[in-house]
């Protein structure tokens, strides 16, 4: 199923034969008969239309001329239709009635796909909105029949009437040309008007769906609770929809990475939408994300990715000398006009930002909105279902939610406007549907199967959907095994994790409980498969079942896709061992179990099983080398209240690109030059190529990967675990005391692919010294030859040859790999991070 959108073209018989009428209106073509030309006269001869409609000087109509109209209207325009009115419904032999005339011209010859719109409506006829519904035919079938790409109807100042149809129904003032026409012994302005195909598709969607009912919120200076229910929120499709949004502020962009939003737009963006929709009255109840989805998804899922990847190579090799300098757009202050909801589509030609949903998790949890914002251990759509009352209304942009909610209403992000043209901001308008109410309408008693229909064939109209599924049984058995194997896919969607229905009637996890709700989907959903593995009894808990809630011997990570350089490994590729130490941890519990990260291949998506650490000592050594790396930069000992932020941050920025640098030689990665990091970390705005734009996603990808570690500690030490036995939970605890003041990915990245700016003189300093210790004073000129452009066919060759050596050509950076042991090559300092000294 889907919301709502404009009328596709008729591809079944029912729809077809009503093509060309609205629900008042046939529209037939100009006829050579005496019945046309005596209507296109009378038409013609008005004087009253042709003063609003013209600007040329009024003469009486003759034949002549009203017969060069009518071949006009029959031969040289794009269209040209008599408009009809329909005969009443009890007397429906009774022939249409001609009402007027309407057309639309070709301007600027065929290449340019323009179009004039041209209507007249004879005057016993005008003011009951034939001419409304006349218009809004004639722009559709322009765009979605004709294919144009623009549509005009210019008016006269002398007309405002005119100008606010043409506004009302989505057309755009695009100039002003001033004392153009002598009208009436005065001079009079023309106003340019027109609408674009992709403006169209935003202004239909709208209108009014017949399914659905509209609603107006006005503002208030305080809740009125009397009449009207809660906002649940669906977190991922907000999440999306406030991208969309900020995406439409980008226009001026060159390109659709130029166009990304940065990290703290979507933040603040995400927390004003939602201020908004408040100041309307309206009170937001909960706001859930996914934390746990079903196995049957991950057909799903991986499709996705695919589609992503694809948009990312297409974008790459489109764009193979790309020049980026920083798009210089800024997030507007008004969110949710109708202006917000268009969005050029060379701006959507990549994947949107990898960490968008826990970057606007992240703003809502430091916003007031903080105490309704939660993860769940489902899908977020059956929280929302799951948490709603009768009058609650659930904003989506998933249309299966209309299935899965049986009492309620739901609503569309896209279906959601502010203001009106003369009064902007004063109203929030809308449009619900109700599952009881659709399937009323319709006729239909079984949504789950119209939704069947529908997805078997996507061009058969609703109202013909809804009669086959109206019918008893199926057409054939393989049309009934198809819709059980439907059904099935509903079913598992309203899945919760085995833990948490274990734990469903009581909770006896509560601290547990609270740290699940704040972690990310991706996180959340690793724990809850692990959590659903484990014998209970482990806990030692009182009242804990004692067997294993799921034998699921597969854990699964989907990584956010990152937008890297497709052409090279991937970004995530660096940053491996850190979240293998994470899974590991995990992994002491319960029986054994495979880890599967899906993943870029190349350029496929792929599932790759991640080797654990099975030994409790090398874990133990493995966290112990980890802090004290990260110690040496963010020092525990720190003043914090004397520490500022900006140099907090700094040292984190350094820590990530030199732990990723050094991840990169123990996966024998290639890394850039010592020119290209100094690059990236002091000219973030300045133009970047596709080296510089990977390298930001290794540490994009290195800095979530900290993320994940940190967020499984904090699963690990909440308190309601038992330690390991064989693991010094000390060991543990000071790491996650290092990792808890990491950075969220917003405070280091601006926007994805963008790279980072150090702050401070002091720190730009320092970094110049890490380099000099990493690449070596005068041996960065072999490291800068791995630093090759990818498509050289030496890039990959030379690679594989330093893997097959063991980087034996003296030229291997100085690293210490997890376990303390120092890494092949040479080395000037046991720990690559001793040289920053003790004042940091």
């Amino acid at each position: 199923m889907s919301s709502t959108s404009s009328k596709p073209l008729p591809l079944d018989a029912s729809s077809a034969a009503t093509y060309f009428q609205t629900s008042r209106l046939l529209f037939r073509a100009c006829k050579d008969t005496p019945a046309d030309s005596a209507l296109i006269h009378r038409s013609e001869a008005d004087t009253s239309d042709h003063l609003f409609a013209s600007g040329g000087i009024q003469k009486p109509e003759n034949v002549k001329r009203t017969d060069e109209f009518r071949k006009w209207l029959m031969n040289d325009t794009i269209i040209g239709i008599i408009i009809c009115l329909l005969p009443d419904p009890s007397t429906p032999d009774d022939e249409p009635i001609p009402v007027g005339t309407a057309s639309i011209d070709a301007i600027h010859g065929p290449i340019h796909r323009g179009g004039m719109i041209g209507i007249s409506i004879l005057k016993e006829h005008r003011g009951k909105g034939y001419g409304e519904e006349t218009i809004r035919w004639l722009t559709s079938w322009g765009f979605k029949a004709y294919g144009l790409h623009r549509i005009e109807r210019n008016y006269f100042s002398w007309d405002e009437g005119a100008g606010k149809l043409y506004r009302k129904i989505g057309s755009r003032e695009e100039g002003r040309l001033r004392e153009r026409y002598w009208f009436n012994g005065v001079w009079g302005d023309e106003f340019v008007m027109a609408v674009r195909a992709e403006e169209w598709d935003v202004v239909e969607n709208k209108r009014r769906d017949p399914y659905g009912e509209s609603i107006i919120w006005k503002k208030q200076v305080q809740r009125l609770v009397e009449h009207q229910g809660d906002v649940i929120i669906d977190g991922p499709s907000f999440a999306y929809y406030i991208h969309k949004l900020c995406l439409t502020t980008k226009s001026n962009a060159r390109n659709a990475l130029e166009a990304l939003p940065t990290y703290p737009e979507l933040g603040e963006a995400a927390v004003t939408w939602l201020n908004q929709i408040e100041s309307f009255g309206l009170h937001i109840k909960h706001i859930y994300f996914d934390g746990y989805l079903p196995p049957s998804k991950t057909s799903t899922r991986h499709d996705r990715l695919h589609k992503n990847l694809q948009q990312l190579c297409a974008f790459r090799s489109n764009n193979a000398n790309i020049a980026w300098g920083g798009s210089t757009a800024t997030l507007r202050k008004k969110i949710g006009t109708t202006e917000m909801k268009h969005v050029p589509a060379r701006l959507t030609a990549i994947p949107a930002a990898p960490f968008l949903v826990p970057v606007v998790m992240e703003a809502l949890r430091k916003s007031r909105f903080s105490s309704v914002t939660t993860t769940v251990a489902c899908e977020a759509e059956v929280a929302c279902v799951n948490d709603r009352e009768p009058k609650d209304i659930i904003l989506t942009s998933d249309s299966d939610l209309i299935v899965l909610t049986p009492v309620g209403r739901v609503m569309f992000f896209n279906d959601l406007s502010f203001g009106t043209i003369e009064a902007l901001d004063d109203t929030l308008e809308g449009v619900y549907y109700s599952r009881l109410d659709l399937a009323s309408k319709l006729n239909c008693g079984d949504l789950l199967k119209l939704a069947f229909y529908m997805t078997r064939d996507p061009h058969l109209g609703i109202k013909e959907c809804a009669k086959q599924a109206s019918q008893l049984g199926f057409p054939s058995e393989n049309v009934a095994q198809k819709y059980a194997q439907f059904k099935e896919t509903y079913a598992t969607a309203v899945q919760y994790s085995a833990f948490a229905c274990v734990t469903e009637v009581k909770n006896p996890y509560p601290a547990l409980q609270s740290t699940l709700e704040i972690l990310d989907g991706r996180v959340s959903e690793f724990v809850q498969q692990w959590l659903s593995g484990l014998n209970t009894a482990e806990f030692s808990i009182s009242g804990a079942t004692s067997h294993y809630v799921s034998s699921q011997a597969t854990r699964t990570m989907f990584l956010s896709f990152l937008i890297d350089d497709p052409t090279r490994a991937s970004a995530w590729r660096v940053g491996s061992d850190i979240r293998c130490l994470a899974y590991s941890i995990l992994a002491l519990y319960g029986p054994s179990w495979k880890m599967i990260e899906y993943d870029r291949r190349g350029e496929r998506m792929t599932g790759v099983e991640v080797a654990l650490m099975e030994q409790p000592q090398s874990l133990e050594s493995t966290c112990n080398v980890l802090t004290k790396d990260i110690s040496y930069v963010i020092s525990q000992d720190d003043d914090t209240a004397s520490v500022n932020e900006a140099t907090s941050h700094d040292k984190w920025k350094l820590y990530l690109l030199t732990s990723m640098l050094r991840s990169a030689v123990a996966a024998t990665t290639a890394i850039p030059d010592s020119e290209s990091i100094l690059h990236f970390l002091t000219a973030p705005s300045a133009s970047y190529s596709w080296p510089h734009i990977h390298l930001s996603a290794q540490v994009e990808g290195h800095l979530y990967s900290h993320r994940i570690l940190q967020q499984v500690l904090a699963v690990y030490l909440c308190g309601d675990i038992p330690p390991h036995p064989q693991v010094d939970v000390q060991v543990l605890q000071k790491l996650y005391n290092a990792l808890k003041a990491l950075p969220a990915p917003q405070t280091i990245f601006t926007r994805a692919g963008g790279g980072f700016k150090l702050e401070s003189d002091d720190s730009t300093m320092r970094l110049n010294t890490i380099l000099d210790e990493i690449y070596g004073k005068n041996d960065s000129s072999a490291l800068t030859k791995q630093h090759e452009e990818p498509g050289n066919e030496g890039f990959e060759r030379q690679k594989s040859k330093k893997r097959k050596k063991g980087r034996a050509d003296g030229s291997a950076v100085s690293a210490t790999d997890r376990t303390g042991n120092q890494s092949n090559g040479a080395s000037t300092t046991h720990n690559m991070f001793a040289l920053l000294g003790d004042d940091w």
